[in-house]
């Protein structure tokens, strides 16, 4: 919004949200949280099927979006939390992925977080 407009910044909110919605891994597991936050819940997912959910986020976002004036790349960095490990309320559960994602932008951006202590980058996994 900053060096673009709202306007861009809507598009590209747009664009994300379809995106979210159109990907069978994710479908209706998107949630806009606020601003430029999503909230992906699944129940019962094997760690597999979340690997390959956060897979192919940092994959897509590692590409450009097709905005109407300019190509723009948007990072990404995501969180991870586990109920009932990580808290059995859902302010204590969005408070643990909040904190996951933090620490994922803190150690540059592009890769997801879990409170285990694992790490994914786009392309593999720590």
């Amino acid at each position: 919004n900053d060096t673009y407009g709202h306007q861009i910044g809507d598009e590209l909110l747009i664009q994300i949200g379809q995106m979210l919605l159109e990907t069978p891994l994710i479908g209706n597991h998107a949630y806009r949280y606020g601003g430029d936050e999503f909230i992906l819940l699944y129940e019962d997912t094997e760690k597999k099927r979340l690997d390959e959910v956060i897979r192919f986020l940092l994959k897509r976002f590692s590409k450009p979006w097709k905005l109407t004036n300019l190509d723009y790349t948007s990072s990404v960095s995501i969180g991870v939390s586990h109920f009932p490990d990580d808290g059995t309320t859902v302010d204590s559960i969005l408070h643990s992925a909040d904190q996951m994602m933090y620490k994922a932008k803190e150690n540059g951006k592009g890769r997801a977080c879990f409170s285990s202590g694992e790490t994914i980058i786009h392309g593999n996994a720590d």
